[in-house]
């Protein structure tokens, strides 16, 4: 969400069409399953295709990318994108892994389940 000079908040059209491409593929996914309702756990990994004027030697010296967009706004678009569908609400989610690296296929990965009960020493 950004902030214009006048004040408003709005969600900017390129942010706002891939949340919309999640929600959408995560409907078809879910088609006919119930939401889950308990503690959820999300994995996500999202491939960059490497810059076409990098050299052959820097492509294989590098695995992440480190340049936009940050994790943190991605782990955010998705869960926002799957509240309602996958789950009932993002406050569910307890547990989250990610990652942005180069390789191929390009795409986002995102795998969403329920934790069953688990014993959590004290620290």
């Amino acid at each position: 969400m950004r902030v214009s000079k006048v004040g408003r908040h709005f969600v900017p059209d390129k942010q706002r069409t891939y949340a919309q491409k999640i929600s959408w593929l995560a409907e078809q996914r879910m088609h006919g399953l119930e939401e889950m309702k308990g503690p959820i756990q999300i994995q996500m990994r999202a491939t960059y295709a490497y810059p076409v004027s990098w050299p052959e030697k820097k492509k294989l010296a590098t695995t992440y990318k480190t340049t936009k967009p940050d994790c943190d706004n991605l782990i955010k678009i998705v869960a926002d994108s799957l509240n309602g569908i996958v789950y009932r609400d993002d406050v569910q989610i307890v547990r989250v892994s990610a990652s942005k690296q180069y390789g191929q296929p390009e795409g986002l990965t995102i795998t969403v389940s329920e934790i069953e009960h688990e014993q959590v020493s004290p620290l």
